[in-house]
């Protein structure tokens, strides 16, 4: 199982935030997902990500999310992916 602990940069419908990001490698055959969280610079940058048509994730290659939890005045979001990992590659 891989994982991944650091910085990265979002991009949610076209503008960019720096976050900090947990994510980790669910192992298995087949089709490879990644989840995580990830704690954005505001609270309004978290709305954003929250609520965007298209979210990716760059800390090596980009990778496409969704969000999965958000908490209304936070900073945290719960976010999942398929295929490969943004920290692999």
């Amino acid at each position: 199982m891989g994982t991944y602990e650091g910085s990265a940069v979002v991009t949610a419908d076209g503008a960019e935030f720096p976050v900090a990001v947990y994510l980790t490698l669910t192992p298995g055959p087949g089709l490879r997902e990644w989840y995580g969280t990830l704690i954005a610079p505001g609270e309004e940058a978290t709305w954003r990500m929250h609520e965007a048509d298209e979210t990716t994730i760059r800390i090596g290659p980009a990778a496409s999310f969704i969000t999965t939890l958000a908490q209304l005045g936070g900073t945290e979001l719960g976010i999942q992916g398929s295929g490969t990992p943004p920290f692999e590659g």
